[in-house]
C-alpha cells in the first residue's frame, strides 16, 4: 500500500489508547492469548517484559519510521481518524468494532486475527460487594444476557454479550457478528492490557508514544510497564 502512494493504516492517537490496540494485536500473534489474560487479570509470577511484547513494539516503531500510520498521528484523535478513514484516506483502520458504526457497509468490511485479539464483549459489569442494590443490579446483567439487548448492542456497533437470536442489518454488522462467534468459540479473545491498573492506560500509552518516536527502547517500554503493574499489585 506504501508503494502505491496510499496510507496503509489510518491512526489518531492523541488520547494514547488507539496505538495501544494496534500493539496488543501484534503482541497476541506473538505469544499465547492465554499468557495476555493472566497477566492482565495480575496472576502472579507472570510479565509483560517478554520478547513477544518487545517483537510487537519493534514493530510499532518500524511501521511509524516507514510511514505507515502516516504523519501527524499524535496530534489526530481517533474520532478524526475514523472520519477520515470513512473518506477513503488509508487503507486500514486496528480499533474497535464501534467505529464500524460510522462507515458505509456497501465500502467497508470487517475482520480480525485468526490469532485473536485484543477486545471484549459489551462492557465489563461488575456489582460490588457493598452494593445495597444487588437485585436491580442482578436483573440488570440478566437484561443484558437477552437477545433484545444483544440486538441493540450490535447495532451501535459493538459487541453483545450472546449472540444467539441476534442478527446483522447490514453486511458490515454481520461480518462482525460472524468475526465474534469464531474468536470465542476458538478461545483466543483477550481483554485489554490497561485493564491490569488504574494508570496503565496512560501508562502504556505514552510509553507506547516514545517507542513509536524512536526516543525509547521496546525493553524499556515492556519494563516500565512491568513496574506500573508491579506497584498496582502491591498496593492492593
Amino acid at each position: 500500500m506504501k508503494e502505491a502512494g496510499r496510507q496503509p493504516i489510518m491512526l489518531g492517537n492523541s488520547d494514547q489508547y488507539a496505538a495501544t490496540h494496534i500493539f496488543s494485536d501484534l503482541a497476541v500473534t506473538e505469544q499465547s492469548p492465554a499468557s495476555i489474560s493472566d497477566w492482565i487479570g495480575g496472576r502472579a509470577g507472570t510479565t509483560f517484559a517478554t520478547a513477544g511484547n518487545e517483537k510487537a513494539a519493534d514493530t510499532m516503531a518500524d511501521w511509524a519510521k516507514k510511514g505507515y500510520f502516516g504523519s501527524g498521528y499524535d496530534g489526530l484523535s481517533n474520532e478524526d481518524a475514523i472520519a477520515r478513514f470513512a473518506k477513503g484516506s488509508g487503507a486500514f483502520f486496528v480499533g474497535g468494532s464501534w467505529n464500524g458504526a460510522k462507515l458505509d457497509p456497501e465500502k467497508f468490511g470487517f475482520g480480525a486475527l485468526t490469532t485473536g485479539g485484543a477486545g471484549a464483549t459489551a462492557s465489563p459489569w461488575h456489582i460490588a460487594a457493598s452494593s445495597k442494590a444487588t437485585p436491580a443490579a442482578v436483573a440488570f446483567l440478566a437484561a443484558l444476557h437477552t437477545p433484545e439487548a444483544g440486538q441493540e448492542i450490535l447495532d451501535t456497533g459493538r459487541l453483545p454479550v450472546v449472540t444467539d437470536g441476534v442478527k446483522g442489518a447490514n453486511s458490515l454488522q454481520s461480518q462482525t457478528l460472524d468475526v465474534l462467534k469464531r474468536t470465542i468459540a476458538a478461545g483466543t479473545q483477550v481483554g485489554y492490557y490497561d485493564w491490569s491498573a488504574t494508570d496503565m492506560l496512560s501508562v502504556m500509552g505514552g510509553r507506547l508514544q516514545e517507542v513509536m518516536a524512536g526516543r525509547t527502547s521496546s525493553a524499556a517500554f515492556t519494563k516500565a510497564v512491568q513496574d506500573s503493574w508491579r506497584k498496582a499489585r502491591e498496593s492492593e
